[in-house]
């Protein structure tokens, strides 16, 4: 549980990259209807927001992709989400 508001912000970001993984990498959607479907569906923040959090999380999208990590492993990094 987070505790103060930057820990907040730093959960939400790297769910935030993990939802770009599962929706390009596992989902195979083109990445600016990913960045729509973040911005206005999920998360409802800009979409200068969400580059911002790939930038400062580039380091675990791209262990995301090196693993190959599946929805089910998804699943139990992040339990609140459905992926």
């Amino acid at each position: 549980m987070a505790s103060d508001r930057k820990e907040r912000l730093t959960l939400r970001n790297r769910a935030m990259v993990a939802r770009k993984y599962y929706w390009e990498e596992i989902m195979r959607r083109r990445p600016d209807d990913v960045t729509v479907i973040l911005a206005e569906h999920e998360f409802f923040v800009d979409e200068r927001t969400i580059q911002n959090a790939l930038m400062e999380n580039a380091d675990f999208y791209t262990d995301l992709c090196r693993r190959k990590v599946t929805a089910r492993q998804l699943q139990k990094m992040f339990p609140t989400w459905k992926f």
